[in-house]
């Protein structure tokens, strides 16, 4: 079972502007505003809990995990199977990476499905619509993770010629 931790929304301008009271809105009073009052006012605490999300890498750390869980690491690995010839990674291509690639490298277990994935590609400014694999790997907090994920992934790219690899890490409370 993998619990998800519940970040905090991350906020933009526009998010920020609408705390704002509405009498001292940049351009004069909102036309909501009644009587030049505030709607509200931003408490001090309440500034400084905004404050680690205004950052746009605010690190996001894992309370206390339940009875039973401990913190881990969930990565996604997300591999585009369109290949630069106009071909396809195929279903058997695709097995043999992942034994001879992923799984030396993270033997205790992980997840693949299949998916849809789509991406800008800048040359031609289209966006491109390709068949995709997923590997979900949860494991321990491991400093050489990192680097089997990238390891991985620079396997994909050279043997297939892809131009990326898609890797998205988060903290979970998680139980095996």
């Amino acid at each position: 079972m993998v619990q998800r931790e519940s970040p905090g929304a991350a906020m933009s301008l526009f998010d920020i502007h609408q705390l704002l009271p509405l009498g001292k809105r940049a351009g004069g009073a909102h036309p909501r505003a009644r009587s030049g009052r505030p709607a509200f006012r931003l408490m001090p605490a309440a500034v400084g809990m905004l404050l680690p999300f205004l950052s746009g890498c605010a690190t996001v750390t894992l309370g206390v995990c339940p009875a039973g869980q401990e913190r881990m690491q969930a990565v996604e690995l997300l591999f585009g199977r369109n290949t630069n010839h106009g071909g396809l990674v195929s279903e058997a291509e695709w097995k043999a990476f992942l034994a001879r690639e992923i799984t030396p490298r993270f033997p205790d277990g992980l997840t693949t499905f299949d998916a849809a994935g789509q991406w800008r590609d800048p040359a031609r400014n289209v966006t491109v619509h390709e068949p995709s694999k997923v590997v979900l790997i949860v494991h321990r907090n491991d400093p050489q993770a990192q680097l089997r994920l990238s390891a991985i992934a620079e396997a994909y790219k050279r043997r297939f010629r892809q131009r990326s690899v898609g890797i998205v890490a988060r903290p979970v409370c998680a139980s095996f």
